[in-house]
């Protein structure tokens, strides 16, 4: 049950965080356009412009890692003598990673091109 709970909060909490990235995106936009016209939001424009370049760099890290694993249980289970068992399971966990990482792609994409 304890994992089922913690699988549940971690899924709100990403949510919330994918909600406050997007909020700050939308605000960005909104500052890029405001702060022409206004000159001490230039800094705050700036702050939101190097917040949106860090999780850009997060996003693309996390991609890398992610092909890493998928290398890597790509080579473990060529490579290796492993039963049937844990190859099934290695194969899963590398779908697993497989699925993420077209999600962390997916989102890199949309920041990329706000």
């Amino acid at each position: 049950m304890e994992i089922v709970k913690r699988d549940k909060m971690i899924v709100q909490l990403q949510g919330a965080i994918k909600e406050n990235q997007n909020s700050i995106f939308v605000q960005l936009k909104e500052l890029d356009g405001i702060q022409k016209e206004n000159r001490f939001l230039g800094a705050v424009y700036e702050d939101y412009r190097r917040y949106r370049s860090y999780i850009i760099q997060e996003k693309e890290r996390e991609k890398r890692q992610m092909e890493s694993l998928v290398h890597y249980l790509e080579k473990i289970i060529l490579e290796t003598n492993l039963t049937d068992a844990m190859t099934q399971r290695a194969l899963m966990e590398q779908n697993r990673i497989l699925g993420q990482l077209d999600t962390v792609k997916s989102e890199l994409d949309k920041l990329v091109s706000k």
